[in-house]
């Protein structure tokens, strides 16, 4: 990777692309016996599993293969009992893959190459079909090459691959492909083609009279075909079997069971009619049924289908491009099929695939929104929708509808989150939190939302029940060291104690032993069946058998602060002493003779639980208020001894010291957790053999004293709880970064972890006088979402530059204003072509609400919004500025007329007045922008400039600076004060949807518009914005990310030409401006880029630019702040890339064992982030962050090769994303 001299970024995801590129396939993954669902999005498998306790999906994987995946299958190897996935990606080869269940990661068990890389139409992969028996794969591509491989297994039972058996027809499109079941004959592969080049096989098919299609193309090109391709295994080779015309619109096809259980063959798909095909079979069509709705005319497409056996039958799933799901079934005898039925089933979200679990479930992978789980209710048979066979006549065909309706036959279950398709976004803090949220526009038509996106864990609160007072203090205690849930929950209050009982009911308590008239300073079940608790006066250990032993502290003294674990109790006198207490082996306290004086007051203790197979645990951690933490030994060779100390900001609130799973894989996985009194949190590693302090986190989080508490949020994972300003919690996944979230709760001033039967893995907290029981639902989804529902497509947003106000352009095309009788729930009206719906809507992101709607004309739709304020209208005024347009028309982008709406915005930015509309000569205003005290408008390939006037706003200036259609204008974005000057006032980016961006200065004097410097190659802009006066962060629709910056003599030249005589003098140069912009960094992205803006995401970080995905992607690009750490991470790069070639020769360790994170499907990773163009000074912080999944031995080899320790690069690692993200 090139480094460009003056920059570099870090390339970082927060939200992965959540959109499927094909459909997801079931299989036995983990070799057990219930079944996996794996889901294939642009860059990234993930595998799910259903709760058989709450009938939700379980995410079991989520890996990045840094490739374009184009399609997956799943097979299983004859004999065995697990299945396995083949890829086909831009790598050029056929990859498969094995999911390791107890390392959650796939393996690579083979990678076969087969041609050049990249997503050509003649490269094999974007179809896969692969043998319902496991022998054989067949790859397809878009045209010309199809390639076979034999599947098997070797003596040792490990996967062999056959070279490739090819089948090569030049100018052969391939529409879709299947795998037949055939049972175990040769495996065959049913393809949709169409040779574009040879017209000869019209002439060299015979087909019957009865089977000749009605629409086959004759005098329009040549025909699609039907083919059936046969694997011989005897002879090794691949042969077209069968071939027969078909439909020319047939896109789609479905493969039928066969042998014992069906017919075999296949149905093929065409707009409104459905064939049932086999080879020496007769011909049968059954009809699509269309809607109840004159407005539509054309024909419903089949996009999505799903075969699913029964004992003695089986039945098909098939989805139109509307989303209506029919059910059809089929008559069979002796292998011979006798009719088809077809009838409405539901009405779900478009999917790109379905599938059917066993245990009665139907996933379907949405293309906007996330894939959605329902369960069964029933099959459709009792029902009074009509039924459609391939029986009738064709009379009775002629016009069969239905109506769409509520869900009957399915019930909805789960939804996997997902943001796409994202359309725009922007990240503000409306509401003063710590991190800024983000505002995205997701979704199309009747489906589409307004998102609020959080860094935050959503909770579920069980019980909020006012209390008679503020507690001090809260603790959860079993009654017996075996117990599985919690007895107890003890309140602490000034002056009293509170025992409330944890089972069926919550009851308060008076006959525990612990006393209720004094204040509690902590509550622990001791040994195997004591209780003790702590107050200001001293101790009461209370047995089992109800005596109560009573321990008094010394005279003129009180306990301030305690600790305590299942053996051992520690406390802290009034006058700075420490006394030890520990449990002997006839389960009584006994005191240290010695006592402790730290020389100061002390405000908190901490010591952890006792490990496995110890006695006691060997260190106390104590803090001062001389702002110091040390740590003492409480081994019995020297009790009490200083071992380490640490110095502090501010005097520490509260300690906690617990084993966490450590993330460098190395380290104990001991942890010295720190709050403060000014609101930073610390984290620092325990030594185990030593007791010293190291590897010191900081994070802030929030201005008030920071409180810990151990909980257990989720099964098997021990989590952190701190209290400030709001809850927030810690905790650690194998092969993830540290993380702390904060939680979606209110201020919590107490808390506790909470086990009972109903809730085994809930937390308790106080805020003010109300006790507060909830859960954590999910600790895998880590952002919190609020959703505004939208009535069309939104298509741009901007925000009031004061108030807490979003404007919201939507418009749909096919779509009325007024819905229908027969549109289905959640869905748009349909209307003729070229005919719009479109609104405006204002809405209050703080409520989540909206304010008010604005429905424009009928046929017309808005594209560009913009707030601003015009220099000649005193008052500072804000105007919200429109571009509209009638009539038009997607491809070629025309219109009947266009214009430019100016609304007067009162009422603290929530009414709109419509002011007047300005013809802008049928070019949509694609950009607008507030410039100079004036309104630019992009209008087709020029720039005008805008100031109001009475009637219709007046021209004041135009360039034609573009050269197909001008879809972003930006001002520079100084980064700081200083760095503003007249010349950055003055300066406009100009991006064009072919021709990349332009600078642009606006001289005064002649009032014009001069480009002074452009692009070198042609980028399709789909995202821009501004990252200091001088560079331009653009996003193409390729799915690359750019950073572009004029030369530095060029900005200096800009800077002193103050009244811009000289740039109008300079010469073009081949026709475009007189410089060029300099490539700052570059990478591919796979996602493509609808929104950018440049943002603080966390308090106290650096500005970074935040881009939007379509897919529903959110990334950062984090400028770097020292040049060493560009080069620290830039070699981690290189050394994860070539992790295979760090093994040392003769080494025990293999790749399997240490990992191949940038290579799991075969493609190199350097080649894929520089698909389009080298990657440049841009350094991918997802594969950096891998370095944290990788094994121990793969962790050692890279930090071997940048000679640094594996806790360093741990750090530099998690840090990268703490700092500057989330």
């Amino acid at each position: 990777m090139s480094t460009h001299p003056d920059s570099a970024f870090y390339a970082l995801s927060l939200v992965d692309p959540s959109t499927p590129v094909c459909a997801p396939v079931l299989g036995h993954f983990s070799g057990g016996k219930q079944q996996e669902l794996a889901v294939a999005t642009c860059n990234a498998l993930s595998i799910y599993r259903i709760d058989n306790r709450t009938g939700k999906l379980r995410k079991l994987l989520f890996q990045r293969v840094y490739a374009t995946i184009r399609s997956i299958a799943a097979f299983r190897l004859a004999g065995t009992s697990q299945d396995h996935l083949i890829i086909g990606s831009d790598s050029g080869r056929v990859t498969a893959l094995q999911f390791d269940a107890q390392a959650r990661r796939l393996k690579r068990i083979h990678c076969e190459s087969f041609g050049r890389s990249g997503a050509r139409r003649v490269v094999p992969g974007q179809y896969t079909a692969a043998d319902p028996k496991g022998r054989a794969v067949m790859l397809a591509a878009i045209e010309k090459n199809k390639l076979a491989y034999v599947l098997n297994r070797d003596a040792e039972g490990n996967m062999t691959i056959s070279s490739p058996l090819e089948v090569s027809t030049p100018g052969m499109l391939v529409y879709h492909m299947v795998a037949l079941d055939v049972g175990y004959d040769n495996p065959v592969y049913a393809v949709i083609e169409l040779n574009h080049k040879d017209t000869s096989l019209e002439d060299a098919m015979e087909v019957d009279a009865a089977d000749q299609p009605e629409n086959t193309g004759s005098g329009a090109g040549p025909p699609k075909v039907l083919s059936y391709y046969e694997l011989d295994l005897g002879l090794n080779n691949v042969v077209r079997a069968w071939m027969q015309p078909i439909e020319r619109d047939a896109t789609h096809l479905v493969s039928l069971p066969g042998g014992y259980d069906g017919p075999g063959g296949v149905l093929v798909c065409s707009p409104g009619r459905i064939e049932y095909r086999h080879k020496n079979r007769p011909l049968h069509v059954v009809q699509i049924p269309r809607r109840h709705n004159t407005l539509i005319t054309r024909k419903s497409s089949i996009v999505s289908s799903v075969t699913h056996k029964l004992k003695g039958s089986f039945f098909v799933l098939l989805q139109t491009d509307a989303g209506d799901l029919f059910k059809l079934s089929a008559d069979h005898e002796e292998g011979a099929l006798t009719s088809l039925t077809l009838k409405y089933f539901d009405t779900l979200p478009v999917a790109r695939g379905l599938t059917i679990f066993k245990a009665g479930y139907l996933y379907a992978a949405c293309e906007s929104g996330g894939g959605r789980l329902y369960q069964f209710e029933k099959l459709g048979e009792d029902d009074n929708e009509i039924e459609v066979s391939s029986r009738a006549s064709a009379s009775e065909l002629e016009d069969v509808q239905f109506t769409p309706r509520e869900l009957v036959n399915l019930s909805l279950q789960d939804e996997l989150d997902s943001f796409g398709p994202m359309l725009d976004m922007a990240v503000v803090n409306f509401t003063k939190e710590d991190a800024s949220q983000v505002y995205a526009l997701c979704g199309k038509r009747g489906r589409s939302t307004l998102e609020t996106i959080r860094h935050e864990l959503q909770v579920n609160e069980v019980i909020a029940s006012e209390l008679p007072g503020s507690p001090t203090g809260v603790w959860t205690t079993k009654l017996r060291q075996d117990d599985e849930y919690d007895s107890y929950m003890v309140l602490s209050f000034l002056d009293a104690t509170l025992v409330l009982s944890i089972g069926e009911s919550v009851e308060e308590l008076s006959d525990t032993g612990l006393s209720a008239s004094t204040q509690t300073l902590a509550v622990q079940q001791l040994g195997k069946d004591a209780l003790i608790q702590i107050h200001p006066r001293g101790i009461r250990h209370i047995q089992s058998s109800g005596h109560v032993n009573e321990w008094s502290a010394p005279q003129h003294r009180t306990i301030v602060q305690a600790t305590s674990n299942n053996r051992q109790v520690v406390l802290a006198l009034s006058s700075g002493e420490l006394i030890y207490f520990e449990l002997d082996a006839d389960e009584q306290l006994n005191e240290y003779e010695e006592r402790k004086d730290v020389g100061g007051n002390v405000t908190a203790l901490a010591i952890g639980a006792v490990p496995e197979g110890l006695l006691r645990n060997p260190y106390l951690a104590v803090a001062c208020d001389d702002s110091t933490v040390r740590v003492l030994s409480l081994d019995p060779d020297n009790t009490l001894e200083s071992l380490s100390l640490q110095a502090l900001t501010a005097p520490a609130s509260s300690l906690l010291m617990m084993q966490l799973d450590s993330a460098a894989g190395v380290s104990s996985g001991l942890y010295l957790h720190i709050g403060l009194n000014n609101g930073v949190y610390l984290r620092t590693s325990l030594e185990l053999s030593t007791g010293q302090l190291m590897d010191t986190r900081t994070r802030f989080l929030g201005p008030s004293p920071v409180g810990l508490t151990a909980v257990r949020p989720a099964p098997g994972v021990d989590a952190v709880m701190a209290t400030s300003t709001r809850p927030w919690l810690g905790y650690t996944r194998p092969g993830e970064a540290t993380q702390l979230l904060p939680l979606h709760y209110d201020v919590l001033h107490h808390g506790a972890g909470f086990s009972s039967e109903d809730f085994s893995n809930g937390l308790v907290g106080i805020r003010d006088n109300t006790l507060c029981i909830f859960t954590v639902n999910d600790l895998d989804h880590k952002f919190k979402r609020d959703s505004l529902p939208l009535r069309f497509t939104p298509r741009k947003m901007c925000r009031h530059p004061i108030k807490a106000v979003f404007y919201v352009l939507e418009a749909d095309h096919h779509a009325a204003l007024s819905s229908s009788s027969d549109t289905s729930p959640g869905e748009v009206a349909w209307a003729p072509e070229r005919h719009w719906a479109s609104c405006i809507r204002v809405v209050d992101p703080v409520t989540n609400s909206t304010l008010s709607e604005l429905a424009l004309a009928p046929n017309e739709a808005a594209f560009s919004a913009t707030v601003l304020s015009f220099a000649s209208r005193p008052g500072k005024e804000q105007f919200l500025a429109v571009g509209c347009a009638i009539g038009a028309s997607l491809m070629p982008k025309t219109c009947v007329s266009a214009s430019i709406h100016l609304y007067a915005i009162s009422g603290d930015g929530r009414r709109l007045t419509l002011v007047h509309k300005t013809d802008t000569a049928n070019e949509i205003p694609l950009a607008l922008h507030p410039f100079l005290g004036k309104l630019a408008a992009g209008c087709g390939c020029d720039v005008r400039l805008y100031d109001i006037g009475k009637k219709r706003l007046l021209r004041k200036c135009e360039e034609t600076l573009g050269t197909t259609a001008i879809v972003r204008l930006l001002s520079p974005n100084p980064l700081s004060p200083e760095d503003a000057d007249p010349s950055t006032e003055q300066t406009l980016v100009v991006c064009d949807a072919l021709e990349s961006v332009r600078f642009v200065r606006y001289v005064e004097d002649e009032n014009t518009l001069v480009a002074y410097a452009d692009d070198t190659v042609r980028r399709w802009v789909s995202a821009a914005c501004a990252v200091d006066a001088a560079s331009v962060f653009v996003a193409d629709r390729y799915g690359n990310h750019s950073v572009l910056r004029t030369p530095q003599r060029v900005s200096d030249l800009v800077r002193t030409d103050l009244q811009g005589h000289r740039l109008i003098n300079e010469h073009a140069f081949l026709n475009a401006a007189p410089h060029r912009l300099d490539l700052v960094a570059h990478i591919h992205a796979g996602d493509i880029g609808v929104a950018a803006v440049r943002c603080e995401l966390v308090p106290g970080g650096r500005p970074v630019v935040v881009v939007g995905g379509i897919q529903g992607s959110l990334s950062v690009l984090i400028p770097f702040d020292a040049r060493e750490d560009a080069d620290l991470f830039a070699a981690l790069e290189r050394a994860i890339r070539t992790l295979p070639s760090l093994i040392p020769t003769g080494s025990a360790s293999d790749v399997s064992t240490l990992g191949d994170p940038a290579g799991l499907v075969g493609r190199d990773h350097a080649a894929y982030r520089s698909s389009f163009a080298p990657q440049r000074s841009i350094i991918d912080g997802d594969l950096c962050e891998e370095f944290l999944s990788l094994s121990s031995d793969g962790k050692a080899a890279v930090a071997a090769a940048l000679q640094r320790d594996v806790a360093e690069v741990v750090k530099k690692v998690e840090e990268m994303r703490i700092r500057y993200a989330y």
